[in-house]
């Protein structure tokens, strides 16, 4: 039940560190030969920026190419860096948490806790990285942000903070809850004018041009027979019906 609960996400590196042979194969086959990509894995460990943002990472995302590109790493890297530094694979939220929140330094717990919580968009965003984000999208985290707060002020005891942050934050879900209906509505208003429009369409407002240009475009001679003297007026048949 302990493992469940929390691992020792370090232990391939620390038995290299002590020389503890026959342990684990990873370990021993590191102890005989260490790899470029061990190497380069251990400067990053060992660097405080890219070992705490390179754990933030893992910590967000399973995805091992997203994390290579974000930090222009190649795979062998990242996931020996995975396997011998950060064995995190795996890991559910739950247990990734208490794994952020275990950490000394405030700094690096706050980065990998809104990791956890947020994503890998979140490090890239922290990092200077343009990350795009729909504007609808936005305000429907809001919204849900909002709700859950309110909830949790709610519950959080009969006290007039309590109450305060309840009422900021249920005034916030209400605000963001309007802005989506409204833009929900201006959708379902341009939706029924474009229906409207299309169905005014006749075959008159089509026009499919000369297919002898199409041919000489091409430097084609175009020879006409009988299905191509009439296709425009097939075409325009078909679209009459539709």
């Amino acid at each position: 039940m302990s493992n469940f609960v929390s691992r020792d996400v370090r232990s391939i590196y620390i038995l290299i560190e002590k020389g503890l042979r026959n342990v684990d194969p990873l370990a021993d086959a590191i102890m005989d030969s260490a790899s470029d990509a061990y190497n380069l894995a251990l400067i990053l460990y060992k660097d405080d920026s890219y070992r705490r943002y390179l754990e933030a990472s893992l910590l967000a995302s399973d995805d091992i190419d997203e994390i290579c590109d974000l930090f222009n790493l190649t795979s062998d890297v990242v996931t020996t860096y995975r396997s011998v530094f950060y064995d995190v694979q795996g890991l559910n939220q739950v247990q990734k948490l208490k794994l952020a929140s275990a950490c000394v330094n405030d700094e690096e717990k706050a980065l990998k806790i809104w990791a956890v919580s947020q994503g890998l968009p979140f490090i890239k965003w922290r990092l200077g990285v343009r990350v795009e984000v729909s504007p609808v999208d936005s305000i429907r985290a809001i919204h849900s942000d909002s709700y859950f707060k309110a909830r949790e002020a709610f519950f959080s005891g009969a006290t007039t903070e309590s109450s305060r942050e309840a009422m900021k934050w249920a005034k916030m879900t209400m605000e963001t809850a309007k802005l989506l209906k409204s833009w929900v509505s201006d959708m379902d208003a341009a939706s029924e004018e474009l229906r409207i429009a299309l169905q005014k369409v006749t075959s008159e407002d089509l026009d499919f041009g000369d297919i002898k240009n199409i041919y000489q475009d091409n430097g084609e001679t175009f020879i006409e027979t009988e299905a191509g003297a009439s296709i425009d007026e097939i075409l325009k048949e078909n679209s009459a019906v539709e």
